[in-house]
């Protein structure tokens, strides 16, 4: 008789369970069940209140709970990283709450609580498998069912009430401003905009503590910034003053009201064990004196579509569905055809959906493609962009490195632009178009074609080379730098 009464529970608890699929599963989270009919011991009281909460009364060190069995499939996209609820402690858990995933092999996580002296506080446990907080495929165990097991400390005599226990998916941590040192003058303004001016060479703030640890998918810094002169070598970051992880690249000077997005992967720091309760950041502004800042939006967060800048440093980009922003150590440029140059023009890092640009960055380093609710217009481009039908041809130019040297040379036919890809669809006559007319309109300069027989090239010293060096190169009297 007991076999089968165990045997309709665990009947009982799969409909249930599969019931609450319809309503339980949410975009960004899984609302929990507890189950009391589960392995619990007896180390606690409860008391279940009307607004849904559960108050839990410890009464010897080894109090534990059990969830409902959660069937992988019920919860359809979501990618759980946290154990999240809402609650209310009459003392601090020093050894805090555990969470299992109850199949052999799995480890726990433990998150102390503090007393909340009346109020509801938020508590965020990560749902990681030892180091491995990549995936939580593991949680599932093998039958791809998760059970999971809420131990509520070693402390007799508690009294927790939870409330809204949920699977929930990690969004972007708000980091908050703390400090600055004696290098630096800052203001902390209301709208939560941070001033920065740095008034010796080694300027620095600090960013305030986490109030719980992090899951991995947290492992990018992201901030909004403007700034008066640039940071060649971009503003590093360090994680509890211990590691030193640089920034994806330089730091661009603003103009005017232009707000600027910049990423930092911080693998480095969470692989070294960077990312717990209390663990801060320090933003240094490298060695750049009375530089104005402004920062805001600082977050920690998922790493965002990513592509990595061409060994060269140069690249080209389209989207024909959306408008997009890049992020990084990047610059945007459209072009206008000017004989055998293509004249470039700045741009906004806010690309408008169906304009293809040239990008310039640092060889070999990510750059960071997003959706943008708003692009500015770009006026004149001889730019056009690839779905990856257009046919390759002696008209068709597209960006390549051929000698050493990066242009837009004509295509040979047989093939197509990749999709994703600018092209020059130009009747002129030559191999290559060199980027920057030789009159100033462009800084990018150090770009040149292949030299097709007609371009006349010397040194600073005055004497003829057949191709570009390193350095300041003279090509038909025009000062050209590669």
């Amino acid at each position: 008789m007991r076999k089968r009464t165990t045997s309709c529970s665990r009947l009982l608890v799969l409909l249930l369970t599969l019931m609450g699929c319809i309503t339980q599963a949410h975009a960004d989270h899984y609302s929990l069940t507890w189950n009391f009919g589960g392995s619990a011991n007896a180390d606690y009281t409860k008391v279940e209140n009307a607004d849904g909460s559960i108050t839990f009364t410890t009464t010897t060190n080894d109090p534990f709970a059990e969830f409902m069995g959660v069937p992988k499939e019920s919860i359809g996209d979501l990618s759980p990283d946290y154990l999240c609820f809402d609650y209310q402690l009459d003392q601090d858990i020093p050894d805090g709450v555990q969470v299992w995933a109850m199949w052999e092999g799995s480890t726990n996580e433990t998150y102390g609580l503090k007393a909340t002296n009346g109020e509801w506080q938020v508590a965020y446990v990560p749902l990681i498998n030892g180091n491995d907080r990549t995936n939580t495929s593991w949680l599932f165990g093998n039958n791809n069912v998760l059970t999971m097991r809420f131990d509520l400390g070693k402390v007799p005599g508690v009294n927790l009430t939870i409330k809204n226990p949920r699977l929930q998916e990690a969004e972007p941590y708000q980091l908050e401003f703390d400090k600055g040192n004696e290098h630096t003058e800052t203001i902390a303004n209301a709208d939560g905009t941070i001033d920065v001016r740095t008034t010796g060479n080694d300027g620095f703030i600090f960013l305030k503590g986490l109030t719980h640890s992090l899951s991995l998918k947290e492992n990018v810094l992201r901030y909004e910034y403007q700034m008066e002169k640039d940071i060649p070598f971009g503003i590093y970051v360090f994680g509890l003053e211990q590691w030193k992880q640089s920034s994806d690249g330089s730091c661009y000077a603003t103009q005017g009201d232009e707000w600027k997005v910049m990423y930092v992967d911080l693998d480095n720091l969470v692989n070294n064990g960077w990312g717990n309760t209390g663990d801060y950041l320090r933003l240094d502004f490298g060695e750049v004196i009375g530089n104005n800042i402004k920062l805001r939006n600082i977050t920690l967060c998922e790493a965002p579509q990513s592509q990595t800048m061409s060994a060269a440093g140069y690249a080209t980009i389209f989207d024909a569905d959306k408008s997009i922003t890049l992020s990084g150590n990047v610059k945007a440029y459209s072009g206008i055809v000017k004989g055998n140059y293509v004249a470039l023009n700045e741009e906004s890092n806010s690309i408008p959906q169906g304009s293809a640009v040239l990008l310039q960055g640092r060889g070999g380093e990510k750059f960071y493609v997003e959706q943008a609710s708003t692009a500015n217009t770009i006026a004149n481009n001889d730019l056009l962009g690839s779905d990856g039908t257009i046919a390759c041809g002696s008209n068709i130019y597209v960006l390549a490195l051929k000698d050493d040297i990066i242009g837009f040379y004509a295509t040979n036919e047989g093939g197509y632009v990749p999709a994703g890809k600018a092209y020059i669809n130009t009747t002129a006559e030559v191999k290559g178009l060199m980027l920057g007319d030789g009159d100033g309109e462009t800084a990018i300069h150090q770009l040149s074609a292949k030299q097709d027989g007609t371009n006349v090239i010397y040194n600073l010293a005055g004497q003829r080379i057949t191709r570009m060096q390193k350095g300041i190169n003279i090509v038909n009297g025009k000062k050209i730098i590669f």
